[in-house]
């Protein structure tokens, strides 16, 4: 491997930065020190903030490296930078313009305004930001959120759009002996104080208007879809076709059909189907949210599609939709998976 090697960064805008990656050096380690704009957040694998797409040269893996790529994923070129250091010179597109790079995360704090249960395991978080203290997000990226009393931070990404600030709302998921989950479940009260830090991540809404969007969600990744819908709502001038396909596990776990209802009647180009993997009620499709889906949908050559939620459903939806013609760049995709073993 040379001393020094030349690494093109394309960006979404068409902007390109070239940068010189010393051996043993990260691409992201490169780019971080040259100060160009590149998301990212854990720098170990685990997040998948830094992915691009490797356009040409060769790439070595660093030894050791995790990483969240799904196999989709990685064949069609998607790398990590914080892990891939360049053997040649070679060249990266990210699916972002290069002012989006450019927001750095901030540290700030919220009250808590009140915590609803909406499901059999699933609660809304409502927060405010403390005087004084703010943070910009676009709608599909999330925030970490610091377990009061505790050295233990969680992600999450907020239902509600940057529109609603100091207001904040998120969807968590409730798990068994969850750090988070034992908090809210036990100890939270109002106006308890929680430290934030972000934004972060590559999953936000990329402000398409004309072309039809498809959004499928599985559980509480429902809550970046909230907030790309209600930007949409937000913006004026006419909505594109929007279609909604969200599912839940069993009736128990079913949430937010009358907040569903309501965006319906705001958006009257939004289509919702659900679905339910066990004892699907009348009114829903029986399985997971791509039981509701068909080629149909896709049919626009321009649709855009944003999928969130469990790491096995976004893959199958990867490659069903590949399965139709999709085109891989129009799919968005983020993984929704509690954060860690319960502790």
């Amino acid at each position: 491997m040379n001393s020094d090697t030349t690494v093109r960064l394309h960006y979404a805008d068409e902007v390109t930065r070239e940068l010189s990656v010393r051996a043993g050096q990260t691409v992201l380690e490169a780019a971080l020190q040259a100060g160009l704009p590149v998301l990212h957040q854990c720098q170990s694998g685990s997040c998948g903030a830094c992915a691009a797409t490797l356009l040409q040269g060769d790439v070595a893996i660093r030894t050791g490296a995790g990483s969240t790529l799904l196999p989709g994923e990685w064949a069609r070129g998607l790398r990590l930078l914080c892990q891939t250091e360049a053997a040649t010179a070679c060249a990266f597109q990210l699916s972002y313009a290069s002012e989006v790079g450019q927001v750095a995360p901030q540290r700030c704090h919220a009250f808590v305004n009140a915590v609803e249960a909406l499901a059999q395991d699933v609660v809304r978080l409502r927060l405010e930001l403390a005087e004084d203290d703010w943070l910009d997000f676009r709608p599909g990226q999330y925030l970490r959120l610091k377990v009061p009393g505790t050295a233990v931070w969680r992600s999450y990404s907020p239902s509600s759009s940057a529109q609603r600030l100091p207001q904040l709302e998120f969807l968590v998921r409730l798990i068994d002996g969850g750090v988070m989950s034992r908090w809210l479940g036990e100890r939270c009260q109002v106006d308890d104080v929680l430290e934030l830090e972000g934004p972060f991540g590559q999953f936000f809404w990329r402000e398409k208007k004309r072309a039809p969007h498809v959004f499928v969600a599985g559980g509480t990744g429902l809550a970046p879809v909230l907030a790309m819908l209600e930007s949409i709502r937000r913006q004026g001038g006419i909505k594109p076709p929007l279609l909604l396909v969200f599912g839940c596990r069993s009736p128990t776990s079913l949430f937010g059909t009358e907040e569903l209802a309501l965006l319906q009647q705001w958006l009257p180009t939004l289509e919702v189907r659900m679905a339910v993997e066990q004892g699907a009620p009348q009114g829903c499709f029986a399985g997971t949210p791509l039981s509701a889906l068909t080629a149909h949908d896709f049919a626009h050559p321009d649709t855009v599609t944003y999928v969130c939620g469990p790491p096995a459903m976004v893959a199958a939806a990867q490659i069903l939709m590949s399965s139709w013609g999709v085109n891989p760049s129009q799919i968005h995709s983020e993984q929704f998976a509690p954060s860690a073993a319960p502790e």
